[in-house]
């Protein structure tokens, strides 16, 4: 019973933290350029569909038609419009124990050490705290992450079902879901494709895997044949870019800073030292776990690291290289919260085999 309360009570001391480093850095930064932009075209639904989203680089509408109702109520209000972000972030961090036990790989005890490593990893996120009430659609990006890895688990759970039809109702419905989550944001589908192959790839490939898994392959084409037209519509912005890629990695300084957000962002220096001592133990962690082979899960993270982290980050940059836009780590700063996932699963694996 001791211990039941002493994990309740550093969870709320977590979750405390987390209010207050969002809060805190909201409250002593202003809107910048990006924000002011964003709120000066939360003009109407109409001007958003028509003019505005068809003329920046892969826009949908997802964020702005969110906010577009509370700006009209509360203009400019940095802290009422950055609520969607707040809140978004508090149920990443509640629901990350029923996402890592959806990977089906840590027991029960397991998955309470790999929740409890990912959240300290993402409360002192300094880049995930600062976009966390950033009025811009990467706010809500590692919430669409969670959401579309629930939803995949979801469509696969369909062909485990061997004798049991994927009813019309239920394919309408799983495919609505799936659309609605990548018109919230064009990286939905980055998101929600390369976890959908990291689930049906998980374990030993076999040669029937189309038959294994039709049910969900249907679901998925029919999703995107239908969101295609969105794709292109939303695409028509990024053939007017013309910016250089590479630019923010010419500067070394910039690059850094642009990353950990030292330098420019108030509030922020305290959280660095501790998420770069995080990081120098995870690097460790990580290496010694390579050339031991000391977790019984490092196969599965190596897994979630190539599907999860840097083939969502490759694809990206492809995206950016194709349509001349900046590569900027703020467009895939939530990869992070799989890394974080996947090195609390990988540590789970040491405690579990340093007690056989």
């Amino acid at each position: 019973m001791k211990r039941k309360n002493l994990e309740v009570m550093f969870t709320l001391f977590l979750l405390g933290i987390l209010l207050y480093t969002r809060l805190t850095i909201r409250a002593s930064n202003p809107l910048w350029i990006d924000e002011i932009n964003e709120i000066s075209h939360l003009k109407s639904l109409h001007y958003l569909i028509y003019e505005y989203l068809p003329s920046i680089p892969s826009g949908v509408l997802g964020h702005y038609v969110m906010l577009l109702p509370l700006n009209t109520f509360f203009p400019g209000n940095k802290f009422i419009l950055g609520l969607p972000g707040l809140i978004s972030n508090l149920l990443v961090f509640l629901l990350i124990p029923t996402v890592i036990s959806r990977f089906n790989i840590t027991s029960k005890n397991e998955t309470k050490i790999a929740s409890l490593i990912a959240r300290v990893c993402f409360v002192f996120d300094p880049r995930l705290a600062f976009q966390s009430m950033e009025i811009r659609p990467y706010s809500l990006l590692p919430i669409l992450w969670i959401l579309s890895l629930m939803l995949v688990t979801k469509i696969i759970s369909y062909d485990d079902e061997h004798n049991k039809c994927l009813k019309n109702k239920n394919t309408f419905l799983l495919v609505m879901a799936v659309i609605f989550l990548w018109i919230w944001h064009i990286y939905g589908l980055v998101m929600f494709i390369l976890t959908y192959l990291f689930f049906i790839l998980k374990t030993k490939l076999s040669k029937n895997i189309i038959n294994l898994h039709y049910k969900s392959f249907m679901v998925i084409c029919i999703s995107l044949f239908l969101f295609l037209p969105i794709w292109i519509y939303s695409a028509k912005g990024s053939a007017i870019s013309h910016l250089d890629t590479f630019e923010f990695f010419k500067n070394s300084t910039q690059a850094v800073n642009a990353a950990i957000n030292q330098g420019y962002i108030k509030g922020i220096t305290w959280q660095n030292y501790i998420y770069f001592s995080l990081i120098v133990f995870f690097l460790i962690t990580i290496i010694w776990a390579v050339f031991t082979k000391g977790s019984l899960y490092l196969s599965q993270f190596l897994k979630i690291l190539a599907f999860l982290v840097l083939m969502p980050v490759l694809t990206i940059f492809l995206l950016d290289f194709t349509s001349e836009y900046w590569f900027l780590y703020r467009q895939f700063a939530w990869v992070a919260l799989p890394f974080y996932i996947a090195v609390g699963i990988l540590v789970s694996g040491f405690r579990f085999k340093m007690l056989e």
